[in-house]
């Protein structure tokens, strides 16, 4: 299969598009790892947010990510065999895969309950549990090693958090409130078991059929010596909030969580928990030992860990640049690019990002923007009126009296000599002299400026708080409100051309564009509603563009593009659950979005991947009426028998349609919401996948 990077083709040939960024810190992912399973000492899987799904064949030196097209986050993964695995996630995901992890495919669950544990006793009988607010408690059951999926009664409105059976019939699930449920059938009928605690259980494991544990909130160890009928209560320090609990032979095992310090581990069989000195333990979810002196940890921010002597010392697997939060990317070059951030952090790739360096600032300051009007000049702006410059590329940076100790957030040069600065209490600064003088020119009674930007050497314009836009006509001498009569609070702007321009930010009910086509006279704006603000824009040319963003109820972050100048706007998924600050392109294609956590993010298919169709194949579907009105028919050429994945993409590579259907010969689909234009259609079965092209017209155009 040939891999191009071309978006504008859907009327030369079939294709599939997918979101295409990769991870430069930490490496090898900054997303909350979730659970890890290995089926000998060397392979190994790792789940966690935002689809994150990854694979070692060599003890963790390296790691894959898998292509499979998913957003949902992943919470556990198990595997059977050598080859058979399962992962399951929020939204009711369960995925499977038959060739080691070359391949996943989406099993239909029956169920949009997020779903936290995944266990199989035997090979073909497993157990799914789960839940929602709305729909309570989920467990799932199948008999034919993940083909289907069952809905098991359970009696209880408590959100499960794990799974574990000692065989087919008999086993343990754990969840909010200390419930235990058990069964002796199968999932049959369950019994509710006294916990003799109301703190949440996250985790349990049993070491052989009568002897198991479960750990929870507040430093939470129960034990049970009779296969779960009755338990009792250890712990360790109660500020511990245990995630996991693994044995890797009958006495000996392992415990850990957030809010813990250290691990903790048992070597007579959980009489006793001592702490396991050293580290690196941050907040860890998830903990699989292959052998007695082989295991591995993940947790949050992409962090996995090794030990080799039974869990005495452990090593990092992940490489961390920094963890702290970036707030700004500047590119002179293709290859030569600078990132900086809290406590001072500067850093440079001179290889477009493969590798990155530490810069010493010689400053512990909060650093808010980068601006290089040379590939030897730079200037950095932070907190308590801190300006940083560069005259040799980064190598050595030096300080600057900026006359203020106010909290600078964006630094511009629009000539080498001339430079503007702008702070959180709605002061402009300027230089005249490459920035070894500045001096306050302007300060905005109305709010405080977060951006500034110039088109030539005469105008500019800086945003902030209030929704003010401000502009020079005369180098910054004088400045004029421009009015948008909204109250908005302005994060960024950028102009790509002198006539248009672009303003982003938040309308405290989620993210806000504004657009000018007349220099900053009139705004036009449009509401981003999967966003609660937006941080940054960019474009690298007159139509296409980027923006930034968060949503904060769930702390992830967003990304957005265009590609007609910023009349419509699409979510792109970057592949990191982060909140991002800032977005730089270096051309149409090729771009860098930094954030919190020290996430540092590149694609070089502009945000967006293609690939193309293999012509050779004889297609399985036929796709009618084509085009189509409000519904449209996917029949089989070949009987295709098993389970059958239908995903509707439009132009921009957004999934807009996910059908899944058993053993049909045809299946018809409701395409009414759908737009006029055209879209791909992905079709997934267990031999394989094709992609067509459909039209949707409710006109005479085609």
């Amino acid at each position: 299969m040939k891999k191009i990077f071309l978006i504008n083709c859907f009327l030369l040939i079939s294709v599939f598009v997918f979101s295409q960024w990769d991870w430069q810190n930490p490496l090898p992912t900054g997303n909350y790892l979730s659970s890890v399973c290995f089926t000998d000492s060397i392979t190994g899987y790792v789940v966690g947010r935002n689809g994150t799904l990854l694979k070692t064949t060599d003890g963790g030196i390296n790691w894959s990510e898998n292509d499979f097209e998913n957003t949902n986050s992943l919470t556990s993964v198990f595997f059977t065999s050598e080859n058979i695995g399962y992962a399951v996630g929020v939204g009711g995901i369960i995925l499977k895969t038959i060739d080691a992890g070359k391949s996943w495919i989406e099993k239909l669950s029956g169920t949009t309950s997020s779903l936290y544990s995944v266990h199989f006793p035997v090979a073909d009988t497993g157990y799914v549990v789960g839940g929602s607010s709305i729909l309570h408690s989920t467990i799932l059951k199948t008999t034919d090693g993940g083909e289907t999926w069952i809905t098991i009664l359970n009696g209880t409105y408590n959100l499960l958090n794990a799974v574990f059976f000692t065989s087919a019939n008999s086993g343990i699930v754990v969840g909010q409130s200390g419930i235990i449920l058990k069964t002796t059938d199968g999932g049959t009928t369950w019994t509710s078991m006294p916990s003799g605690t109301t703190n949440v259980l996250n985790s349990v494991t049993f070491t052989n059929d009568s002897t198991g544990y479960a750990v929870g909130g507040n430093g939470t160890i129960l034990n049970t010596l009779d296969g779960g009928t009755t338990w009792t209560s250890n712990s360790v320090p109660s500020i511990c909030w245990l995630l996991f609990v693994h044995f890797s032979d009958t006495n000996t095992g392992y415990t850990g969580g957030y809010n813990c310090g250290p691990l903790f581990k048992t070597i007579d069989g959980g009489i006793t928990w001592n702490p396991i000195p050293g580290g690196p333990f941050e907040e860890l979810s998830s903990i699989y030992f292959p052998n007695i002196h082989t295991g591995y940890a993940v947790g949050a921010y992409g962090t996995i860990l090794k030990t080799t002597n039974g869990g005495d010392t452990w090593t990092s697997l992940s490489d961390k640049m920094t963890r702290n939060i970036l707030s700004s990317v500047f590119f002179t070059d293709p290859n030569t690019g600078y990132v900086v951030g809290q406590a001072g952090t500067i850093l440079k790739t001179t290889n477009g990002g493969n590798n990155w360096e530490i810069s010493t600032s010689g400053t512990n300051a909060d650093l808010t923007s980068v601006y290089f009007n040379d590939a030897m000049t730079g200037y950095v702006v932070g907190t308590m009126g801190t300006i940083l410059k560069t005259s040799d590329g980064g190598l050595n940076w030096r300080f600057l009296q900026s006359g203020t100790t106010t909290g600078l957030t964006s630094v511009f040069f629009p000539d080498p000599n001339t430079g503007f600065a702008v702070d959180n209490t709605g002061n402009i600064l300027k230089t005249i002299n490459a920035g070894e003088n500045w001096s306050i020119i302007y300060t905005n009674t109305n709010g405080d400026l977060s951006s500034i930007c110039f088109t030539d050497f005469n105008t500019g314009y800086a945003v902030g708080g209030n929704g003010t836009i401000l502009k020079t006509i005369n180098g910054g001498t004088t400045w004029t409100i421009q009015s948008v009569g909204l109250n908005i609070r302005l994060f960024a702007i950028s102009f790509p051309e002198a006539n248009n321009g672009y303003a982003v930010g938040s309308d405290f009910y989620g993210g806000i564009v504004l657009k000018t086509t007349d220099s900053g006279t009139s705004w036009n704006s449009t509401s981003i509603g999967d966003a609660d603000l937006l941080s940054a824009v960019c474009f690298p040319d007159a139509n296409t563009g980027y923006m930034t963003g968060s949503y904060s109820q769930w702390g992830y972050g967003k990304l957005f593009k265009t590609i007609n100048g910023g009349t419509n706007w699409f979510e792109i998924h970057d592949g990191s659950e982060n909140i991002l600050r800032s977005v730089f392109f270096t051309d149409s294609n090729t771009g860098y979005v930094v954030g919190f956590y020290g996430a540092i993010l590149k694609t070089t298919s502009g945000g967006v991947g293609v690939y193309e169709n293999d012509k050779s194949a004889k297609p399985l579907f036929h796709i009618y009426p084509n085009p189509a009105d409000n519904h449209v028919t996917i029949s089989n050429f070949a009987k295709v028998s098993g389970e059958i994945i239908i995903t509707i993409y439009n132009s921009t590579g957004r999934s807009v349609i996910h059908k899944l259907s058993r053993n049909q010969n045809s299946v018809e689909i409701d395409v009414s919401n759908l737009a006029t234009g055209i879209y791909l259609v992905l079709i997934q079965t267990r031999d394989g996948s094709e992609v067509n092209k459909m039209v949707i017209s409710r006109t005479s155009e085609y």
